[in-house]
């Protein structure tokens, strides 16, 4: 259980594959921070992350390795930190939806590859990049939707570079496109 401060797991975290009752991180209680570098390993049926609604963070921060953003078996996270400056940074195993990312998603550093997949949010979400964080679209995966928050800071950059036919490019204020 972590209410507050934070838990540096400079190894990444790994589960065993088990029932996901019995393998938890729980963050409900407050604004408790969670930073990883390295991989979540996540096999099926095995993890259950209880972000709650109080402002706890799991961040994503490799300097070196890239990381692989993968989904709880029950829970999602609350607000999703991307600090990935390594060259190849992170990328998401499969979309995100408002479920498994309840509250915002922010690429405060480094580069958030889509992974050719969608990534929605919900009706009082954030998605943000920061001044020299990168979003990156790839594949048939649609700009970022369902946020009521976009911002895009003045030295962002967000990369369209889906493969379908036609590209629509969202109607926002961006750094670089």
């Amino acid at each position: 259980t972590i209410t507050s401060g934070q838990l540096n797991a400079s190894g990444g975290i790994r589960f065993a594959a088990a029932a996901s009752a019995t393998k938890r991180i729980i963050m409900s209680g407050g604004d408790g921070e969670v930073n990883v570098k390295g991989e979540v390993t996540i096999p099926a049926n095995s993890a259950t992350l209880t972000a709650g609604t109080a402002g706890s963070i799991f961040n994503y921060m490799d300097d070196v390795s890239s990381q692989t953003i993968r989904y709880f078996t029950a829970g999602g996270y609350y607000n999703l930190h991307l600090n990935n400056t390594s060259p190849s940074g992170a990328t998401l195993i499969a979309a995100m939806s408002a479920t498994n990312v309840t509250g915002g998603v922010r690429v405060q550093s480094g580069t958030l590859h889509n992974g050719g997949f969608n990534i929605v949010g919900g009706p009082g979400d954030t998605i943000q990049v920061a001044d020299d964080a990168e979003l990156d679209l790839t594949g048939a995966g649609a700009f970022p939707t369902g946020f009521l928050t976009f911002d895009f800071q003045p030295i962002s950059r967000v990369r369209y570079r889906q493969t379908s036919a036609a590209i629509t490019i969202a109607t926002h204020t961006f750094g670089h496109l």
